[in-house]
């Protein structure tokens, strides 16, 4: 069954990069399921931004909240 995805965008993301200069995204889009408990949105948020950047972080701010 195809599942209908919700689009958050995730920025002003602070970077763990342990004194390392590397350019990373500030801003990201990412998906989710929609029927994402409301809950875990943002655990999920924060694991797909080290998944995708490839590392970790100390916080971020979601659009809209």
């Amino acid at each position: 069954m195809y599942k209908t995805m919700a689009k958050h965008v995730v920025y002003n993301i602070e970077y763990d990069t342990d004194g390392e200069k590397v350019e990373l995204p500030d801003r990201l889009e990412i998906e989710l399921p929609d029927d994402t408990d409301p809950e875990d949105v943002e655990q999920l948020l924060s694991d797909e931004i080290s998944n995708i950047t490839g590392f970790c972080h100390f916080g971020f701010l979601i659009e809209g909240e």
